[in-house]
């Protein structure tokens, strides 16, 4: 055989396998691009904001009641614009009566970091090191702060970089009173002084004196939300009583009655919109916008 031949032959193998392992090793598929925005959304409405599985059947629960009392509003009024308008209502109506539960939340949360900051001063005052104490803590943290102050004990224990565990503590509670109480266990991480007894107890009467507060601003916007509660409920039963009315639907059957409907109840649900807001208190400032570098987790 010619050696030219053979040559030629063996290069084309060689090329060849070579181009096999590439393929083989980085592979022929295009990169996984991200799914569209309009992808996303419908994800969202479909399946919520939640990643538990229970939360996100309660949430379909709510998408299929909202339509099935849209189309049964349409077909007992008669009039199409009811159907989204009603569809709606269904979970409009829960949020708007729930205006204030998330500040009382926060409350409650407040008050929990105050029992705990204590607990902690207690437990580091007897001898104990700092994230010893933490560890020892998390058992018996306050029911409403219990799964962030395991997290933060998991994480010590697991060998995160205290530091950073602690900041990721804060992120997830969100408040700046416990950011208060990250910055002065962090100080202690790292200088090692003797005065972090004193600087929890300060911060422990300044939570106090917080949550009493907040809870005066909090009875003071009760009324505004008492308001927003009776117009909702107004505004539910007028409507039900007026989709059973086929006499008070009539004139909204045409196209300009539609249009005009949608109108006023589109400015009507702004209007609640934005009484609820008015009765809810500004967002808390917090002074740690983010957590410091996580170069210090341990490796997973």
């Amino acid at each position: 055989m010619n050696p030219i031949l053979i040559a030629a032959m063996l290069g084309a193998g060689l090329v060849g396998s070579l181009a096999l392992g590439i393929t083989a090793l980085a592979g022929t598929a295009e990169p996984e691009r991200p799914p569209p925005p309009w992808a996303t959304r419908v994800r969202w409405l479909w399946y919520g904001s939640g990643t538990a599985r229970q939360a996100q059947r309660r949430h379909q629960a709510w998408v299929l009641g909202a339509l099935a009392a849209g189309i049964l509003a349409w077909v007992i009024s008669g009039v199409p614009v009811a159907a989204p308008l009603v569809a709606l209502a269904v979970p409009g109506v829960p949020w708007l009566m729930s205006a204030g539960k998330e500040e009382q939340r926060s409350i409650t949360r407040v008050e929990a970091v105050e029992a705990w900051t204590r607990r902690l001063r207690d437990v580091e005052d007897s001898g104990v090191g700092l994230q010893e104490a933490i560890v020892e803590t998390a058992q018996t943290a306050p029911e409403a702060i219990t799964v962030e102050v395991q997290l933060l004990a998991a994480r010590i224990q697991a060998g995160w970089e205290a530091e950073t565990a602690l900041y990721e503590f804060a992120e997830a509670l969100q408040d700046p009173v416990c950011d208060q109480v990250v910055v002065a266990l962090a100080l202690h991480l790292s200088d090692r002084g003797a005065k972090l007894t004193d600087a929890l107890t300060g911060i422990a009467e300044a939570a106090a004196d917080e949550v009493a507060m907040r809870r005066e601003t909090s009875s003071k916007r009760s009324r505004a939300r008492f308001q927003i509660r009776f117009l909702t409920i107004g505004s539910v039963l007028l409507v039900a009583f007026g989709l059973a009315s086929g006499q008070y639907t009539a004139p909204y059957a045409d196209t300009r009655g539609q249009v005009v409907l949608a109108v006023l109840a589109c400015a009507f649900i702004g209007c609640l919109w934005w009484a609820r807001t008015l009765s809810l208190p500004p967002a808390e400032q917090r002074f740690l916008s983010a957590a410091p570098s996580t170069a210090g987790r341990s490796p997973s």
